[in-house]
């Protein structure tokens, strides 16, 4: 993406230095196939294919019913990549085709013409020798471990590049997949297994018939073959199917232990219960994301698996709850374009959120909207800036993709349900997902079910958050002298963004009741009497803005003590911070004593960054803390404090915290403050077997930052691609920094790092590349070449 940014204003001025030649006489631009040109409505499809997994294709025939949207239609255009046309017929007639391979479109001539609303049926087949779309893994001579195992991954345009067929998401059709596998092999697909029969001519392969009876779009087809272990069970008639590569059996259970609570949830929540017969959640290695939403069977990394011994530091919930939320969100009622994407992915990501509210509490959603958010401003600090122009329509979403439409988002539904109320907004889900379920949806579609339960024109609404960019920058300052609270709009009003209008609700001290007040102008200037000992502005610290709220080191030091709010106590102790020394105090209280893993946590963190010495003391208190989230925090900070003050506390907890990540936090630290012996306790760590490598991770970051070379001797067994270590990429890439860092210039080392630039993880390759790059390896550059215009991986191709 970033690479096609950069060219495109060569581009455009090549296409206006061309344009007026272009216009006398050039032929017309071919028609693109999207919503705008679809002439016909796909109905159903008949999938059979072949996978070769050793080769690496796909050999399949696919029976397309479809339906004339215009009159006169004589000719259907499918999508189509890497694939090579065998043939195509309408019952014994052969059917002329023609492939365009560079825009991917296939056209297959009707032989006649049809009236709008007459039915046909044509079949392909085809050869397809998938770059994306379809993954294969296969044993290697340097990975033999690696099992025969393939997966589809077909979001946003990729399945077209194993089956030919309309793959854009304003389509919806039901199908039926057949694939044809050895015995020894299980596949995975949507709907449910309609049965299994062995060929009598080879009884040693087996064709699956799985049965899709619910409509989606074609980038929601899945299929994933290879070895796996299921669990199964039935939920309120729903089959549930979790699976993953054997020896998993724990691991599954307690990763998937609230499935059958969120369905609950999210069912009764929109009145709408889960609509198919079946889901399935299936785990695969080396996944291209953390997660895929395919309808009725969920394709999951395999680094999301874990035991009871990583939680709470790691957790899967959020990402299982995402991807089962987007069965309603993307599957049942799907974005008409991506343009609107963030009706998928933000409804996904907030519904989340509404699940911890529900089974964990308010708090767990607070916490959760406050991250979310911090994390899209921090990645979004001048939105003025980003130069992104609104669509002339006016009805296109500005600032909602490039991972935007995740948290962005999911702050859009938040704010909007703080604006109309709780019950108002339940209502107009519910709503929205009853009239355009089985359906395609845009935001404008959404906007007209709320306003309709609302009451109200919510045109402005949408114009400064879906349709515009940015957040609201916001000034907060208390005027004793005429008892006014000055608020001001300070982000720059210009790029598509301007002033905002938002409620926030404001107290002083703990009242019991806050005042909501409506922030629209550059300035306001509130009555406001005095009642309480610190202010609270934006009471829940979930609406999506930045707050600077200037007040007093004692005011701070009360929120931070009393304020009822987790997030006010957590805003009020990273605001100590910058009143240095005076500030430990009451931050060494907050470690001890609150109630909140999350508060104590930050407590933790702004104590870790603060250089006195004395703060040592009050950081230490935490090392005993019960809960393993506030103990890494406690000793990630203590790697910056005086060993002689620290060092003995951060050996002991390497060796002996019950923890892994806990473990893996003081193995940093030993190594950044060169603890004694701390070269033979990481090398013996190294030994250690934990959840998610967690604690070998953490050592080898501690030799990094020990730096003896003498490690470079241990690290590069663990640069080895091993199939079925659920986080072994992550330990992977630490070992690679680690031996790049120790060793910079070192041929051995070197030689090392070139292989990796073809191996099997897609990310580790990148990460090789770029590393081949920053160190100057030449002897990769011939691997670098081929790999620039062979990979698949536009972020490998671009390092």
């Amino acid at each position: 993406m970033d690479r096609m940014l950069r060219l495109a204003p060569f581009a455009l001025l090549l296409a206006l230095w061309a344009g007026p030649g272009l216009a006398q006489g050039a032929p017309e631009a071919p028609r693109p196939l999207d919503h705008t040109t679809r002439d016909f409505d796909q109905l159903h499809m008949d999938i059979h294919v072949t996978p070769d997994l050793a080769k690496g294709t796909v050999r399949g025939r696919v029976t397309h019913h479809v339906r004339a949207l215009v009159d006169g239609l004589a000719a259907i255009r499918l999508h189509s990549q890497d694939t090579k046309i065998l043939k195509a017929t309408s019952g014994t007639a052969v059917l002329k085709t023609e492939l365009d391979g560079k825009r991917g479109i296939l056209t297959v001539h009707l032989g006649t013409t049809l009236p709008k609303g007459t039915e046909t049926r044509i079949t392909i087949e085809y050869l397809s020798t998938p770059t994306r779309g379809l993954y294969f893994h296969r044993p290697t001579e340097a990975c033999p471990e690696t099992p025969w195992f393939m997966y589809s991954q077909g979001q946003g345009t990729d399945n077209r590049r194993w089956i030919p067929c309309y793959d854009e998401p304003d389509d919806r059709c039901t199908w039926n997949l057949s694939v044809k596998v050895r015995e020894d092999l299980q596949t995975v697909s949507n709907g449910v297994l309609g049965r299994s029969t062995h060929l009598k001519a080879n009884p040693a392969l087996r064709v699956d018939h799985w049965r899709f009876g619910g409509r989606s779009p074609t980038y929601l087809i899945t299929l994933v073959v290879g070895k796996l272990e299921t669990i199964s069970t039935k939920h309120d008639g729903v089959l549930l199917d979790f699976n993953a590569p054997p020896g998993h059996t724990e691991e599954l259970k307690t990763s998937l232990a609230e499935t059958a609570t969120m369905l609950d949830f999210f069912g009764e929540y929109l009145q709408a219960p889960y609509p198919w017969k079946r889901y399935a959640q299936t785990y695969v290695w080396d996944f291209l994301y953390g997660g895929m939403e395919n309808t009725t069977a969920t394709t999951l990394n395999m680094r999301a698996l874990h035991t009871k011994a990583i939680r709470p530091n790691y957790r899967s919930e959020g990402l299982v709850a995402h991807e089962l939320a987007h069965m309603w969100f993307g599957d049942y009622l799907t974005c008409r374009t991506w343009k609107h994407i963030w009706l998928n992915e933000g409804f996904a990501t907030y519904f989340t959120d509404l699940f911890f509210e529900h089974r964990y509490g308010r708090e767990s959603f607070l916490l959760r909207r406050r991250r979310q958010n911090k994390g899209y401003m921090k990645g979004t600090p001048k939105a003025s800036e980003l130069k992104l122009e609104r669509d002339p329509r006016g009805d296109i979403p500005l600032e909602l993709f490039g991972g935007k439409q995740y948290s962005r988002g999911a702050a859009i539904l938040n704010n909007l349900r703080r604006h109309v109320g709780d019950e108002v907004f339940r209502d107009s889900i519910r709503a929205y997902v009853a009239r355009y379920k089985d359906s395609t949806v845009t935001s404008e579609d959404l906007r007209t079910v709320t306003e309709e339960i609302a009451g109200e024109d919510l045109g402005w609404f949408w114009n400064q958050w879906v349709y515009g960019l940015g957040y609201p920058k916001i000034d907060v300052r208390y005027d004793d002298k005429a008892q006014q609270l000055i608020v001001r709009q300070t982000q720059k009003q210009a790029g598509g963004q301007g002033l905002f209008r938002l409620r926030v609700p404001i107290r002083w001290g703990n009242q019991t009741a806050s005042t909501t007040y409506t922030i629209h102008k550059e300035r306001h200037a509130f009555p406001m009497p005095r009642g309480g000992a610190f202010l609270r502005f934006g009471v829940g610290g979930d609406l999506l803005m930045q707050a600077t709220v200037h007040q007093s080191h004692g005011a701070w030091a009360e929120a931070l003590r009393h304020d009822r709010d987790v997030t006010g106590r957590v805003d009020a102790a990273e605001a100590l911070e910058a009143f240095g020394p005076a500030s430990v105090s009451p931050l060494r209280h907050a470690l001890e004593k609150d109630p909140s893993w999350a508060v104590r946590q930050t407590a933790a963190e702004v104590l870790g960054r603060m250089d006195a010495d004395f703060t040592a003391e009050a950081l230490l208190m935490g090392a005993t803390d019960t809960d393993s989230r506030v103990r890494a925090a406690v000793f990630d900070g203590l790697a910056r404090k005086k060993r002689r003050l620290v060092g003995a506390a951060v050996a002991k907890a390497a060796r002996e915290d019950p923890h892994p990540s806990v473990r893996a936090a003081a193995a940093r630290a030993a190594g950044k403050l060169k603890v004694q012996d701390a070269y033979d306790l990481l090398l013996g760590m190294l030994t250690v077997e934990s959840d998610q490598d967690a604690v070998r991770t953490g050592a080898i970051d501690g030799l990094k930052a020990l730096g003896d070379a003498r490690a470079c001797e241990a690290i590069p067994e663990f640069l080895h691609y091993r199939w079925g270590k659920g986080a072994n990429h992550v330990l992977r890439q630490a070992a690679l920094n680690c031996l790049l860092t120790l060793k910079p210039d070192d041929k051995d080392v070197h030689a090392h790092v070139v292989p990796l630039v073809r191996d099997p993880y897609h990310r580790m390759r990148s990460w090789a590349a770029e590393a081949c790059g920053k160190y100057g390896i030449r002897a990769a550059i011939p691997e670098l070449v081929e790999v620039s215009t062979s990979d698949w991986n536009g972020g490998v191709k671009g390092k």
